[in-house]
């Protein structure tokens, strides 16, 4: 994993859509996934949870 690549991808989406829940989805999916589904909605220009990747889920489930 490019950790580097990675971090960037997840600074533009931050500014473009806010803060990608990083945490429970690195944890969860890995750090593959989530450099993929943030390039995606980048070039789609929708956000994860318009996209259908996110859980509607508070966050603090799915870190347990």
């Amino acid at each position: 994993m490019d950790w580097k690549k990675l971090d960037k991808v997840l600074r533009v989406y931050d500014k473009k859509f806010g803060s990608f829940p990083t945490i429970p989805y690195l944890k969860r999916n890995g750090a593959e996934w989530c450099m993929n589904v943030a390039q995606k909605c980048l070039e789609s220009g929708k956000d994860g949870y318009e996209m259908g990747f996110f859980d509607p889920v508070p966050l603090e489930d799915m870190i347990d």
